[in-house]
């Protein structure tokens, strides 16, 4: 499970992409949202190399693409950002990420890709108390439940046992 990760493209000559992000989760929307920088990192034989185009996709959409050169130096922040990804109902996520760059060439040639499988949001309600299940009176249940409001439903069964 993770909430922080990072992908690298492959190196041109010790020069490479580096993709840095955290997450930040919301029990209530059952979403997380990704910050997420791209910098120049590596060790390489020049002190720069011309670069860019740049791309990452994440969750199988675009979220950054560019379209201009720089110059780039270890440390270099190309760009920085947010998106975010909803989990499925019971919680869980697996986000796919890729980083392509162009280093020292003029279109792609250096990418990357992880998948990571994103912390589980609790989705389940918590039971409380349950008081007055007779004949004569109106049951009450209490709970607590992770989605808050957000719940479009709560189902109770009341069964018979002897």
């Amino acid at each position: 499970m993770a909430l922080s990760g990072t992908v690298n493209t492959d190196s041109y000559q010790g020069r490479y992409v580096q993709l840095t992000w955290t997450g930040d989760q919301s029990i209530a929307d059952n979403t997380t949202t990704i910050s997420w920088t791209l910098k120049g990192a590596g060790d390489a034989t020049s002190s720069w190399y011309t670069s860019g185009p740049f791309k990452l996709t994440i969750d199988g959409t675009v979220v950054y693409e560019s379209t201009t050169r720089i110059k780039l130096y270890e440390g270099t922040t190309i760009k920085t950002g947010t998106t975010t990804v909803s989990h499925d109902s019971k919680g869980k996520k697996k986000v796919s990420m890729t980083v392509e760059a162009a280093i020292y060439a003029g279109s792609y040639n250096k990418s990357g890709t992880k998948t990571f499988t994103l912390d589980t949001i609790p989705r389940k309600a918590t039971l409380n108390t349950a008081t007055n299940f007779n004949d004569e009176e109106n049951p009450t249940i209490t709970y607590d439940n992770p989605a808050g409001s957000n719940a479009s439903e709560l189902q109770a069964c009341i069964a018979k046992t002897d």
